[in-house]
């Protein structure tokens, strides 16, 4: 209450203009509503105790986080002081988002933070989104200005493109859409494609995940050779495990299916030598390098890793918002995108 006047009158025909609060401005100035008693004209100066949600935000961009208060519809705060400029949160190169333990590439901007209803913790990750152009290192693929990737494969070989690696441990995420659909057909459920990871040694390995089949093939140095392996059944010669629903897949196909694209992520633990890979949130498949050795090749991890994108079969697969995390081994919630 400011300067509050009481008086006493018997009338009780009152209006006051205008009567509703979204006619008039609450944070800019002090508001003001005029009012009318019969014939005796009146001011009123209003003010408001706004009752929003709060939350805390804790944010390390350096190695150093600092709380903030986010306000439900007004932002973000530092103190009683409603932050001005979200530059330090924008979309930056090299770096990535891990919020609450999911990965995020995006700007965080004023309607990220205006909009937030639960505590968060972020942190500003290094991580690379840089196609290497050393040769080999890139095979029939179409690199866009805004980084997004065309891959067509042509028959046996595939086609792939690596990120950058450095360290042990990683974990890659990428968004996945079919580009016959996006050019007006349909959608290409088989596609066939997904992440490639090269190890110290020059040796690589493919994981290749089509949604419609609820299937992944395993293959090893982007070559379909050898005999194909139901996955858990060793054989002679094996140069594809095949891992479906005999291994307990379920790949969580509708966003994919719908022309909406997927979120895909691949984790290696270097403590236990082990690779995941996520779909739209869910935990689809885990495997030890000794549960992928082929009969064709050996995989050895080591350090020095590149790990990338690829595709297979003559599918057109287009790849949005990659990266690769140095040193993290998996998300701890589901991966998601802008």
């Amino acid at each position: 209450m400011y300067d509050s006047q009481t008086t006493l009158t018997s009338e009780t025909e009152i209006t006051i203009d205008p009567s509703a609060p979204a006619n008039y401005t609450i944070n800019a100035e002090k508001s003001k509503l005029s009012g009318t008693i019969v014939d005796k004209q009146l001011t009123l100066d209003v003010y408001f105790d706004l009752v929003v949600d709060a939350v805390t935000v804790s944010i390390n961009l350096d190695g150093t986080p600092k709380t903030y208060t986010a306000y439900y519809a007004l932002g973000l705060y530092d103190g009683e002081t409603e932050v001005s400029d979200y530059s330090p949160f924008a979309k930056a190169e090299g770096y990535v988002w891990n919020i609450n333990g999911t990965f995020v590439l995006m700007s965080l901007d004023k309607a990220y933070f205006s909009s937030l209803l639960e505590d968060v913790t972020i942190v500003r990750n290094v991580a690379s989104t840089t196609i290497s152009t050393v040769e080999g290192d890139t095979e029939k693929v179409t690199i866009h200005e805004d980084g997004s990737i065309d891959a067509v494969s042509s028959g046996w070989t595939g086609t792939w493109a690596y990120m950058t690696g450095s360290g042990t441990s990683f974990y890659a995420q990428t968004v996945i859409r079919s580009r016959r659909f996006m050019d007006g057909g349909a959608v290409d459920g088989d596609i066939a494609a997904g992440f490639t990871v090269r190890g110290s040694d020059g040796s690589s390995i493919q994981f290749y995940i089509s949604p419609e089949f609820n299937s992944i093939r395993a293959n090893y140095g982007h070559r379909w050779e050898g005999n194909d392996g139901i996955f858990g059944n060793a054989g002679d010669g094996i140069g594809t495990w095949i891992i479906d629903s005999r291994a307990g897949l379920n790949i969580p196909k509708d966003n994919f299916m719908n022309g909406e694209g997927a979120v895909i992520g691949l984790s290696y633990k270097a403590e236990t030598e082990t690779f995941t890979i996520y779909y739209d949130g869910a935990q689809i498949f885990t495997a030890t390098l000794a549960q992928l050795q082929f009969g064709t090749g050996t995989v050895s991890m080591g350090t020095g890793w590149s790990v990338g994108l690829a595709s297979w079969n003559d599918h057109m697969a287009y790849f949005e918002d990659y990266f690769v995390v140095f040193g993290q081994a998996t998300p701890t919630t589901a991966p998601v995108t802008e």
